[in-house]
């Protein structure tokens, strides 16, 4: 069973949030530049969205990110529970040395 503690964190974090609230102020609005289509193999009807892929998101918050000196990690380890799925584990990191992860 995964560790119940939703997150982990340094000592401090009051630089880590001073940063990561000017970060937010500085994001761009991202408009959704992508449809897709997705049949349905029982019904065969056809439904459509719009969406934003991942390296349209990296491109428009790394220059924020780098502003504020932020960084975003993450990091895999084999998932004991399943057998061949993985854990991702995202850390929020400052250039002071502040850190929070889930």
């Amino acid at each position: 069973m995964p560790d119940m503690l939703a997150y982990r964190r340094s000592e401090g974090l009051a630089n880590l949030f001073a940063a990561h609230a000017a970060t937010q102020g500085a994001y761009p609005i991202i408009e959704k530049d992508k449809t897709a289509s997705i049949a349905s193999k029982r019904t065969g009807a056809t439904f459509t969205y719009d969406y934003v892929d991942l390296a349209t998101i990296l491109a428009a918050v790394r220059a924020p990110l780098a502003a504020n000196k932020l960084a975003v990690l993450q990091m895999t380890t084999p998932d004991p529970d399943s057998g061949n799925g993985v854990l991702i584990t995202t850390l929020l990191g400052h250039a002071s040395g502040e850190w929070i992860e889930s």
